[in-house]
């Protein structure tokens, strides 16, 4: 009965012990997570993207697509099948919006503007330009 009772107080303080763990974790997370302002978030996310600067105002978003998917294909036409989105910059005026098409991963948009100096290259583009996303959401 002593070693049975032995027993029984080891396995409570093991059970207190795992429960303890498995709170510290959770809330480890919870912290960690806490740590990452939103700001953090939106760069990751904006490194997805690039913004395409010059290009010609057009009348509908067909012919941006037409003109965003040219301009990448030239650039890498492997890099077009990683188009999520293409959408133009601001309220339509006279004068050239910029586009920010956003891509599957970063590595894609890295690379993009790695090589936009090839846009001088097309005649079509040399007066164009590539940065990377700093607009907000």
């Amino acid at each position: 009965s002593t070693q049975a009772s032995i027993k029984a107080d080891i396995a409570k303080l093991e059970d207190k012990v795992n429960s303890n763990q498995a709170t510290t974790a959770i809330n480890s997370a919870q912290i960690v997570y806490s740590l990452e302002p939103p700001e953090i978030i939106e760069r990751v996310k904006r490194a997805n993207n690039i913004i395409i600067w010059n290009a010609p105002e057009n009348v509908d978003d067909a012919a941006d697509k037409s003109f965003v998917l040219d301009l990448v294909g030239k650039m890498d036409a492997q890099a077009i099948t990683s188009i999520v989105s293409i959408r133009c910059l601001g309220s339509r005026q006279n004068h050239s919006r910029p586009i920010k098409v956003e891509f599957h991963s970063g590595s894609v948009a890295l690379n993009l503007l790695q090589n936009k100096k090839m846009l001088l290259s097309h005649s079509d583009y040399r007066k164009k330009a590539l940065s990377d996303d700093k607009t907000p959401g």
